[in-house]
C-alpha cells in the first residue's frame, strides 16, 4: 500500500489549486464501520483523534511484540496532545 500511496500523496502535495498558495491534498478520513458492516460518515477531528487514541491502545493490547507495543505506546501522547480543543 505504502509504495502506491506515498507517490500519490507526493503528488497530491505538489499540485497547486490556483488560489492563496494552497495546494492539494490527500484525504485521511476514518470512516467507522457501522453495524450493517458499511463504512459510516466520517468523524469530526476532535472524535477522530479520540477515536484514533482508543484504536491505539487497543492496538498496543493486541500485540505480543515488546517493540510493537512500546511504539504504540509512545504514539498515544503525541496523538493525544494534538486533540483539537473544540
Amino acid at each position: 500500500m505504502t509504495n502506491v500511496l506515498t507517490p500519490l500523496a507526493v503528488m497530491l502535495i505538489h499540485q497547486e489549486l490556483g488560489q492563496d498558495d494552497l495546494v492539494a491534498a490527500p484525504c485521511f478520513n476514518y470512516y467507522p464501520i457501522k453495524d450493517d458492516g458499511k463504512p459510516g460518515d466520517p468523524l469530526e477531528p476532535k472524535k477522530l483523534h479520540v477515536k484514533l487514541v482508543q484504536l491505539l491502545a487497543i492496538a498496543a493490547l493486541a500485540t505480543t511484540n515488546s517493540d510493537e507495543r512500546a511504539s504504540l505506546e509512545q504514539i498515544i501522547p503525541y496523538v493525544k496532545t494534538k486533540i483539537p480543543a473544540n
